[in-house]
């Protein structure tokens, strides 16, 4: 069902709507964690966390499946084929039936081991490959949805979902329920609400869609290329726990929690960045399938300057409010120093590997996504190695991400020497660094004066003038693109630039 907006309207529109799906499932795992914390008990969250680790892993751990299949099905809308999607779709379904069955027979033929918090994990971990495919189907026929870019519904039914799940945990606790394996089967029926209406929209929007028996061809290229898509997300974060292990051995257990903070600090910008880029593959896929070819190299150039417009304030933001957070986290001065050292190192290479994700997902929609996963293998690799030589932790932190921020960059310069999708840097863009180099060095200069005459207050406003300066500078000499001006203006926002 195409809608009456121009291309680049719908971005816009699918790209907040992706914003806010995000920024909606954080506040819901927090809730869920801060409220089961309290009505659980230290030593019972514990043993839940363990299993909700792996609950909530379709994210990270979802085989490339969920980008498979908005492909494919992506490209089938585009060519009539409404064949093609249902065999993605059946193939996906399919595999996860076959590995759902795999672990439930592995974990019902582990042996006991006598341990107390096995043996309390245990009954939960009965469901959890059941759960956690549930969550995962859910994802992947909301997928299907993507691909048609219909990315409202899916992200109001997820929402949805994730509502119900966190209200049934939080209530089933709040009972006086503690067996583990009830509390999965109340957060698993949120999945099945989101699995369930999101097969409804579906079905609403393309009929002819079906799950059907699956062609081989259709398993492999599922198998193909969400493998590369797997390994893409995988490979750093393997890096990122074999670096907790090696930082541990090198410079002590205390400074996997400082570099565990770090990141938690550090990768929200580029979580959400991430977020706004994610619709980009269906609306490239339409655009390489019809007659719109020529415009791919313009949107990858709107969507980085879109990121950069984004990315560039926030990371200011928190780089100049970094040591006030570190302090406030960490109250030994050497360590706060080492927070706020590997976070602002983190930052900086998250901001690049941010703008270089819209090329990798134009790339995945041209299927070429094993460029990427050999990118961010070797990058965690060469990201590894900085351990063995550099002297601190913030060095070798800032070091681990920006090899990997590299890889990537490496990686789509050899997709853009085949798919043509230009160069990551142009003159906009070139200005706006500029502008937000000269807004963080006004911002940094308020930091120390009012920060010593205010105290925090001054430090706050100081970090909130740098981040208005940027703005204000780059409306002043028009670096917001106009397609971004024109669709804000249609979908009814009411901004400085919508002229």
């Amino acid at each position: 069902m195409t809608s009456a907006q121009p291309p680049g309207n719908r971005l816009v529109r699918d790209s907040t709507v992706a914003l806010a799906g995000r920024l909606a499932a954080i506040g819901l795992s927090l809730l869920l964690a801060v409220g089961l914390l309290r009505l659980l008990g230290q030593s019972l969250y514990g043993a839940w966390s363990l299993l909700a680790v792996v609950l909530t892993a379709a994210s990270v751990i979802d085989f490339g499946l969920p980008g498979a299949v908005e492909r494919q099905v992506a490209e089938s809308w585009e060519r009539n084929d409404p064949a093609g999607a249902s065999r993605s779709l059946s193939g996906a379904i399919l595999l996860l039936i076959g590995a759902t069955l795999l672990s439930e027979g592995l974990i019902l033929m582990w042996p006991a081991t006598g341990s107390p918090l096995f043996e309390s994990v245990r009954p939960g971990l009965r469901l959890l490959p059941a759960a956690f495919s549930a969550g995962l189907a859910s994802m992947v026929v909301g997928a299907a949805l993507t691909g048609l870019r219909h990315f409202a519904a899916y992200h109001a039914w997820r929402t949805i979902g994730l509502g119900l799940g966190t209200a049934a945990t939080l209530a089933v606790a709040g009972y006086g329920v503690t067996r583990l394996d009830l509390l999965v089967l109340a957060y698993a029926a949120g999945s099945v609400v989101t699995l369930a209406g999101c097969l409804h929209r579906l079905r609403t929007i393309w009929p002819h869609v079906r799950l059907a028996w699956p062609r081989r061809d259709s398993v492999a290229h599922l198998v193909s290329f969400g493998g590369a898509l797997q390994a893409a997300s995988l490979a750093p974060l393997i890096a990122d726990y074999a670096f907790r292990l090696l930082v541990a051995g090198r410079f002590g257990a205390a400074s996997v929690g400082i570099y565990d903070i770090a990141a938690r600090v550090a990768i929200v910008v580029r979580s959400l960045a991430g977020a706004l880029s994610s619709t980009l593959v269906p609306h490239s896929v339409a655009m390489l399938e019809g007659v719109a070819r020529d415009g791919v190299k313009r949107l990858h150039h709107t969507a980085v300057i879109a990121i950069a417009l984004f990315t560039l304030p926030s990371t200011a933001f928190v780089l100049q409010m970094s040591g006030d957070i570190s302090a406030a986290l960490i109250h030994t001065a050497a360590d706060a120093r080492d927070l706020q050292g590997a976070a602002a190192g983190l930052l900086v290479a998250h901001l690049a590997a941010s703008l270089v994700v819209p090329g990798l997902m134009l790339a995945r929609a041209a299927r070429r996504p094993w460029a990427e996963a050999a990118g961010a293998t070797s990058g965690g690799l060469l990201g590894l190695a900085g351990i063995l030589f550099l002297p601190s932790l913030p060095l070798a932190a800032a070091w681990l991400w920006s090899a990997h921020a590299l890889a990537m960059a490496a990686a789509l310069w050899w997709n853009a020497r085949t798919i043509h999708i230009g160069s990551v840097w142009s003159r906009p863009l070139a200005a706006i660094v500029a502008l937000w180099m000269l807004s963080l060095a006004l911002g940094g200069g308020l930091h120390y004066l009012l920060g010593n005459w205010l105290g925090l207050p001054g430090r706050m406003s100081a970090a909130a003038a740098g981040f208005a300066s940027f703005v204000a500078l780059v409306l002043a000499m028009g670096l917001v693109p106009a397609e971004l001006r024109r669709a804000v203006r249609a979908l009814g926002g009411v901004v400085p630039f919508a002229r």
